[in-house]
């Protein structure tokens, strides 16, 4: 009976051991989007996001949710938006949500594709949003991600009813077959419809401007469909040396400032700044427009911010609240309308939050009844034998306690994990020979 015990706790111990959750490929890849999202934050002079569990959660229910059903869309389990998920997970605040997937995609390429997509592109680059929480899933041999950016607020999203129309539109994901390497150790990839040269570079991993160099292109030259594209040289390929790229991009047909302003790594007010446009500015077929400052020339003066927005045909709530960078309900609220509401032509919505308005201070109130003089008292010179010559008795200071530092909860690293595993797998081994010993006795 005892050896059979003894057993027992034994299997007890090594299975409890066993059972501890280790880091998944997914949790890694999620963790990696996350570190190269910040790095290209950082890169261009903002702050990186913060991590929250909370939108951790809600991005990785949407990931296996795409994976699960071999899908891209921002609508996900029981017709929920980006929104709703964060809401149902804890979160109290407004999102924004990029989604980005396909064959063997790493974490590298999934932001390079939300680099060159402008609207993807506002989401890693707003300075409106400070926390992020990331998702990675594998489904039908497809890699899918889904980060969710966020902002706390102190009144719960959950207050304002939603609707199923509460969702934002469906992202189109064109497939690619990658090609092989030749002989001589180039790759060539034939264009397709519907690809374009940054589609390719974020699928082969090449920088666009490497891509450019390679194939004699220019930022604003023209491919068709049918092309050869030179994504890896021949083995022995000497580059050309590097032309100094132009200040000037010249307008081509169905170009938009977001477009321009993503491919030369600009943001959207940076590239209208530069040019002296306003949001509401109409690009035309071959007019001439700056992407960089020339050198020896000063930048323009600093344009004051667009603080509203006048409707136009074709304007929609979800295209107003993508271009300007701001949360959908946020847009609702600072325009007191719903997801219902229609827009009218001419009608001015506000896209920044309105301006706080200042608290006076209140003034002492006036006594009601007039101080009385305070009497002066009247010295009287003690007597030699009411002096007391004693030391007085010294009371120190009482020290002002200090407030305990916050708690700061931070994920446990990799290698204490490691090493936590080893010392269980130790102690386990040393139950195992005591025990071993105790019963051959």
């Amino acid at each position: 009976m005892r050896r059979f015990f003894t057993l027992f706790l034994l299997f007890i111990l090594v299975g409890s051991h066993l059972s501890q959750p280790t880091p998944t490929a997914a949790q890694d890849s999620a963790s990696e989007i996350i570190r190269l999202v910040n790095e290209f934050r950082v890169g261009l002079g903002l702050p990186p996001f913060r991590v929250n569990a909370t939108l951790s959660a809600a991005a990785q229910q949407h990931a296996s949710y795409m994976a699960a059903n071999n899908l891209y869309s921002h609508t996900g389990a029981g017709g929920t938006s980006p929104q709703q998920r964060a809401n149902n997970a804890g979160y109290q605040g407004y999102v924004v949500e990029n989604i980005v997937g396909g064959t063997g995609m790493t974490p590298r390429q999934g932001l390079i594709w939300w680099q060159n997509s402008p609207v993807h592109y506002a989401t890693i680059a707003s300075d409106r949003y400070v926390e992020i929480g990331a998702g990675m899933a594998t489904g039908g041999g497809q890699n899918y991600y889904a980060i969710v950016v966020g902002r706390p607020s102190d009144t719960p999203n959950s207050t304002r009813p939603t609707t199923n129309n509460d969702q934002p539109p469906p992202v189109r994901i064109i497939p690619m077959t990658l090609s092989q390497p030749a002989e001589d150790g180039s790759i060539r990839h034939t264009l397709q419809a519907g690809q374009s040269l940054w589609m390719i570079s974020a699928h082969y991993d090449v920088s666009l401007a490497d891509l450019l160099t390679i194939n004699n292109l220019r930022e604003d030259s023209v491919v068709q469909l049918g092309d050869v594209i030179m994504v890896r040289p021949p083995d022995g390929y000497v580059p050309p040396p590097t032309a100094t790229p132009s200040p000037i991009y010249v307008v081509q047909r169905g170009d938009t400032a977001w477009e321009i302003a993503a491919i030369n790594g600009l943001t959207l007010e940076q590239f209208l700044w530069y040019n002296g446009l306003g949001m509401e500015a109409i690009l035309t077929p071959g007019q001439e427009v700056l992407v960089r400052i020339p050198e020896g020339a000063s930048p323009p003066p600093t344009a004051t911010p667009q603080t509203t927005h006048i409707v136009r045909a074709g304007d929609s709530l979800w295209g107003l609240a993508g271009r300007y960078a701001v949360a959908f309900d946020e847009l609702l609220v600072w325009n007191d309308l719903t997801a219902d509401s229609i827009l009218t032509i001419g009608q001015v919505l506000a896209i920044r939050p309105p301006e706080p308005t200042a608290t006076p201070t209140p003034l002492p109130a006036t006594p009601t009844t007039e101080p009385q003089p305070t009497a002066t008292p009247t010295a009287v010179a003690p007597s030699l034998a009411s002096v007391s010559l004693a030391s007085p008795t010294l009371v120190p200071p009482t020290p002002t306690p200090i407030p305990p530092s916050p708690a700061v909860t931070a994920a446990m690293p990799e290698e204490a994990i490691s090493w936590g595993n080893w010392v269980g797998l130790g102690v386990v081994l040393l139950v195992v020979f005591g025990a071993a010993v105790f019963l051959r006795r």
